[in-house]
Formats: structure tokens, C-alpha cells, sequence
């Protein structure tokens, strides 16, 4: 009877403990899930920054799009808030993106700038998934590098 007692506590132990390892901090969840949906929509990112960089330059949009675009796709870097829980399993997430484009009109000039933006990220954190995320242009900051 001793025997089955002892056995039924080191089973009960390694139960718990197995429990306790597989519960993850909800925050952490978010801060995973706003970090791989950064990576999966570097395309989309790059096309936002893009078009905001070219749209009050038309000669640029031509000329410049695509070249902008790459430049975003291959520099882009990331800065993440602290997530902040909206109600039971959603988080929001704000996910900074930061590069630095080269802009060159032939003939003209070559400029460098900082860019940077916001993305507003909605975390359901029991699917693990983005559920929306939204770009704040007011916080689109486009200035001319030293």
C-alpha cells in the first residue's frame, strides 16, 4: 500500500510539473505571435512604406517603387511594445518597423532617410494569431538621414 502511495505521488508530481512547463505566459504568446506575423508580412510592409514614401513624389513612383520596396524587404527591423491585454486571450502588440532607403533620382540627387512605422497588432493569443492588424500613419516618421 506504501508503495502504491509513493508511485501515486511521483506520478501526481511529474503530472503537475508537466502542466505547470506547458502553461505559457499569455504576454509571451503575444510577443511570439506579433514577431512571426512581422516576418510573414514584410511583403505587405515593404509595399505600405513604399507607397507613402512615393505618393507625394510621382516621378518617384515610376521611377523608384520597386528599388524603395526592396530596400524596405531587406532592411527592415523591428521594435516591439509591451503587450497590453484588451480582454481574455487578446492582446495588442505595437510593432515598430525601421529601415533606412536610399532614394536616388539619376542626375539629381541621392538621398538617404530613416523611416519609420507603426503597426497596431491585435493578438488572439489561445489561436495564436494575428486577428487585425492596422497601420498608424500617424506615426510614420520619414526623415533625411546625417
Amino acid at each position: 500500500m506504501a508503495r502504491l502511495s509513493i508511485i501515486m505521488l511521483i506520478i501526481l508530481g511529474l503530472t503537475l510539473s508537466a502542466v505547470s512547463c506547458d502553461s505559457e505566459n499569455p504576454e509571451d504568446v503575444a510577443l511570439q505571435v506579433a514577431h512571426d506575423w512581422t516576418q510573414d508580412s514584410v511583403d505587405e510592409v515593404a509595399s505600405d512604406i513604399g507607397s507613402q514614401m512615393t505618393g507625394n513624389l510621382p516621378v518617384l513612383e515610376d521611377i523608384a517603387a520597386s528599388v524603395i520596396e526592396e530596400q524596405i524587404r531587406e532592411g527592415v527591423s523591428w521594435n516591439y511594445s509591451t503587450p497590453v491585454k484588451k480582454s481574455d486571450g487578446r492582446y495588442e502588440v505595437v510593432a515598430e518597423a525601421v529601415v533606412e532607403v536610399e532614394i536616388t533620382v539619376p542626375l539629381l540627387w541621392t538621398k538617404t532617410y530613416d523611416v519609420s512605422v507603426d503597426y497596431e497588432l491585435e493578438v488572439d493569443t489561445d489561436s495564436r494569431r494575428v486577428v487585425d492588424s492596422h497601420l498608424d500613419l500617424s506615426s510614420l516618421r520619414i526623415n533625411e538621414a546625417d
